[in-house]
């Protein structure tokens, strides 16, 4: 990450009203680094897109995002340390029928926690 504090790169992170943004900030923060974005996006799409197209030298992104432009981007983790993680929560609504519970049985299961994981996602 100290590399990205590097005057002579563009930087670009999300906005710090977009998550990734927040969250991007935040991991700098715990690492110590001051990182200036050059260029404060709308989503971590338009991050994946600069950096692809060369307009940003990097850009910090989730994994699961990055992943979507294979042999555009390479991805370096942030490292333990610094994580900051994202969660999110499911749960089925009282009186959504049985689609609804069978969609949460999946999520939940081994299934599910694997496409999950192999898309990048960590699951409890």
């Amino acid at each position: 990450l100290a590399d990205l504090a590097r005057p002579e790169l563009s930087v670009g992170l999300c906005g710090p009203e977009v998550p990734a943004g927040r969250y991007a900030r935040e991991a700098l923060a715990r690492a110590g680094e001051s990182v200036t974005s050059v260029s404060d996006e709308p989503s971590v799409k338009a991050v994946v897109a600069k950096v692809s197209l060369g307009e940003l030298d990097a850009g910090v992104v989730f994994l699961t995002d990055a992943r979507s432009a294979p042999g555009e981007v390479d991805c370096v983790p942030l490292g333990a340390a610094c994580d900051v993680r994202a969660e999110y929560s499911i749960a089925r609504i009282e009186g959504a029928g049985a689609r609804a519970g069978a969609f949460l049985d999946f999520v939940l299961s081994e299934d599910g926690r694997e496409l999950f994981e192999r898309h990048g996602f960590a699951v409890p």
